[in-house]
């Protein structure tokens, strides 16, 4: 989505715009064959390699869930409409692997 389409949805566009503008260089949205959630989940834990593997599991799910009991994960509804279900999956995806 193009930062300019975000201009009258974003309450803060100077906050919002960098972080749109770095994500989308590390990986292509467009792609079918994107591996991007799953090597964030890799990197998180690495990030917690000192944390013994059950209370990260514990703790990990626990933020996880926390994202799905919100009523919506993104703040815009035209990335709400394009990325919610998909971020959704990911989450429900994440904490069955944490099981």
């Amino acid at each position: 989505m193009p930062p300019r389409a975000l201009r009258g949805s974003a309450d803060r566009l100077g906050e919002v715009l960098p972080a749109l503008l770095f994500h989308d260089a590390v990986y292509d949205p467009t792609r079918a064959d994107n591996e991007v959630y799953d090597d964030f989940e890799r990197q998180i834990r690495e990030e917690y390699a000192a944390v013994p593997e059950s209370p990260f599991r514990a703790g990990r799910r626990a933020v996880l869930e926390s994202f799905l009991t919100r009523s919506a994960i993104y703040r815009t509804p035209e990335l709400r409409s394009r990325r919610e279900s998909l971020a959704r999956a990911n989450l429900s995806r994440a904490i069955r692997g944490l099981t």
